[in-house]
């Protein structure tokens, strides 16, 4: 949206849709509080925004949780949504005064 003016007082008013969006989405999808020995769900919604099939890998790193297979391929159809997770178990974090869990998920 623009609105302008000039110094003799003439107005003018335009607005216009500009669609903003990246071929792959990727939405994380991870518990607010997570305790350490905790068994969960970690994952992301991933969306293909494209009109063709996308295959990629994705991956879960992180040095405090223990992750079975990091990596899990998968195929999205065009403009389809797929749930990717990855089931962990949270290591003791508290003795190394860490407050959170840093973890990565990588879409390549």
């Amino acid at each position: 949206m623009v609105i302008s003016n000039s110094k003799d007082n003439f107005f003018g008013y335009s607005e216009d849709f500009i669609e903003v969006r990246k071929d792959v989405i990727v939405e994380d999808r991870t518990p607010l509080i997570i305790r350490d020995g905790d068994k969960i769900v970690i994952g992301a919604n991933v969306f293909n925004t494209t009109d063709k099939e996308i295959g990629f890998k994705a991956t879960l790193t992180s040095q405090f949780l223990n992750i079975g297979k990091q990596a899990r391929p998968a195929m999205i159809g065009p403009g389809k949504s797929e749930f990717i997770s990855w089931e962990v178990t949270a290591t003791p974090v508290s003795e190394m005064g860490q407050e959170k869990i840093p973890y990565t998920i990588s879409i390549l």
